[in-house]
């Protein structure tokens, strides 16, 4: 079966275009910028359309509704809480990826973490994950969750769950688009799920 990434394009069995989401980190950490900034990797980001596909939810907000203030810079900034279920065409562990599909300039990845247990845990706490996870760099460059925080506008935030076939060999603290190249070839199926935050 053939199984399209939702990563970055890195010329292996995968073949991805560069496109969908994208930004820089903030000059103010309060906002995403829209100009570029070189010192953050751009990482631009396709969705995924493989066939098997399972379903990730939360009990913040359902798919396409806005995410609550306290879950994004208006707020506390705290992740939402996530779980996923159905089909996950025999993945041993999973990852998350975070990331803005309205901001320009490059791709904008707010979490990126890595060799999740495949059951999803009761909470998840972006600051002391399981053992064996990992979190790789965001845009901002910190190993950590980046709230959702739109400059202008209405922002769509994808909140996109990989199935591995095993271990990504991403470590703590990985460039994010390193991190999405060790990723691709491990990917066995997919769920999304999609919030808005709407600059204030």
């Amino acid at each position: 079966m053939k199984l399209p990434i939702s990563l970055i394009a890195i010329g292996t069995a995968f073949l991805l275009a560069g496109c969908g989401a994208s930004s820089t980190p903030p000059a103010d950490p309060n906002t995403e910028p829209s100009g570029p900034d070189p010192s953050v990797s751009a990482v631009p980001i396709v969705l995924p359309t493989v066939a098997r596909k399972f379903t990730v939810t939360s009990t913040a907000f359902t798919d396409g509704k806005p995410i609550p203030a306290s879950y994004t810079c208006q707020g506390e900034g705290k992740l939402p809480p996530l779980t996923w279920s159905g089909d996950l065409a025999g993945g041993k562990n999973v990852a998350i990826v975070v990331d803005d599909a309205d901001s320009p300039d490059g791709g904008f990845v707010h979490w990126l973490v890595v060799d999740l247990p495949v059951k999803p845990p009761t909470a998840l706490d972006p600051d002391k994950l399981p053992d064996g996870a990992h979190a790789a760099a965001n845009s901002d460059g910190d190993a950590s969750w980046s709230p959702p925080c739109p400059d202008l506008g209405t922002h769509h935030y994808r909140f996109t769950v990989y199935a591995l076939d095993g271990p990504s060999g991403v470590s703590d603290g990985s460039d994010p688009g390193q991190a999405l190249q060790l990723l691709a070839p491990h990917i066995k199926a997919y769920g999304q799920l999609t919030g808005t935050a709407t600059a204030s």
